[in-house]
């Protein structure tokens, strides 16, 4: 075998010829460079007459071959796959199979529920095998996300591209906790307040609603206050309670 345009011989084998016939390599060679525009590889045979010269030597026209590119493909895993808005990050791991000595890179690209591209990271390969995002990226709003990944191909690998890998982007759950001031007064007395505490939020906004009862169940006070992250809030206003009895804060 040798390359058209160097005429480097990468396999040489002999065998004995025994009559006209067919004859074949024994052994053969794995390629290990793709064909391209200006070399492919080609057999060329020849036969070396011996004995009493009843037969001249004679040899083959070089007899091509072309050697493709390998396929290899690319298949992704999403982690995680569900996660809460302003959380962990989000990460994206590829396989790449199939793939003779690999070289080059692959690119993550994260898209958000909009189609905007909040992450794109490229990784070098160096064989068949598994590869991930370094860092990743924290979603800012919920929604579904898609992880996708390309393998840049090379010299003798094709490129690959893995299908979407979607990512559900749930909303944040903060808790709300409540503390009444005081928990014991004298009717007609001082003012009943309440404070409330908001945590585990993304940029939380809105607005936290406080309400008292009576004993009865009767509503004496509603008040709202704004809400600008997590953080304190209390009522500004508070009641003055007018009978005895357990009353109850809500928020």
């Amino acid at each position: 075998m040798c390359s058209s345009d160097l005429f480097q011989v990468v396999d040489s084998e002999f065998v004995p010829v025994n009559g006209n016939g067919t004859y074949t390599t024994p052994t053969g060679f794995v390629p290990t460079t793709a064909s391209n525009a200006n070399a492919s590889y080609a057999w060329s045979a020849g036969f070396l007459a011996t004995g009493g010269g009843n037969n001249a030597s004679a040899s083959s026209t070089n007899e091509p071959v072309t050697v493709t590119q390998a396929s290899p493909t690319l298949s992704t895993s999403a982690n995680p796959t569900t996660e809460a808005v302003g959380s962990g990050s989000l990460k994206d791991t590829a396989t790449l199979s199939g793939g003779f000595a690999a070289t080059g890179s692959i690119t993550f690209t994260l898209k958000s529920p909009s189609g905007a591209t909040v992450d794109s990271e490229t990784v070098t390969v160096s064989g068949n095998g598994t590869y991930s995002t370094p860092t990743g990226a924290v979603p800012q709003t919920t929604g579904t996300y898609v992880w996708t990944a390309a393998y840049s191909g090379d010299g003798n690998n094709n490129t690959a591209a893995s299908a979407t890998e979607p990512v559900t982007v749930t909303a944040a759950s903060p808790t709300l906790t409540t503390t009444a001031n005081p928990t014991t007064e004298i009717v007609g007395s001082g003012k009943l307040q309440d404070t409330a505490t908001l945590s585990g939020g993304f940029s939380p906004t809105g607005s936290i609603t406080f309400t008292l009862k009576t004993p009865s169940g009767t509503t004496v006070d509603t008040e709202h206050a704004t809400v600008t992250g997590d953080g304190t809030y209390s009522t500004s206003i508070g009641n003055v309670p007018q009978t005895t009895g357990t009353y109850v804060w809500t928020a």
